[in-house]
């Protein structure tokens, strides 16, 4: 519908121009959107919204499970029982982060695959996967 009022209007005008000898080339529109290199011209609204979901989906999961595992440590006295034991601050701190990554990286791993396969989410048209989930590593 919008292309074929953006058409008849330009038409309109070339001839309003043509009919006061003025050149019909101004009636031309200043930016030609051509043929796209990645993606098409109309994407599904799917494509623009996935992602964002997925990131808060991500970010969420990770600050309600950290927050889940302090507060399990605090109720089961799990920490000062590791300091007593002699673990110090710094090998606590590294325990959770590593654990931490991985579980990230499993969820990271399942919503690329749940996006692509159920939800059918184009990532990339062209391109390597393997670099695009080497930024999606990077990024998180």
């Amino acid at each position: 519908m919008q292309n074929i009022l953006l058409n008849s209007t330009q038409l309109f005008l070339r001839d309003v121009l043509s009919s006061y000898k003025v050149d019909p080339a101004l009636a031309d529109p200043p930016v030609i959107i051509e043929k796209p290199i990645y993606g098409t011209k109309i994407e599904r609204f799917l494509n623009f919204a996935a992602p964002g979901m997925m990131i808060s989906i991500i970010f969420f999961l990770a600050i309600g499970l950290t927050a889940l595992i302090f507060v399990v440590e605090k109720k089961e006295g799990l920490l000062e029982r590791s300091w007593i034991a002699g673990v110090t601050t710094v090998e606590v701190m590294l325990a959770h982060i590593i654990v931490k990554f991985f579980i990230q990286f499993i969820q990271i791993i399942l919503m690329v695959v749940f996006a692509d396969v159920i939800f059918q989410v184009c990532f990339i048209s062209k391109g390597n996967f393997v670099l695009f989930f080497i930024k999606i590593i990077v990024s998180r």
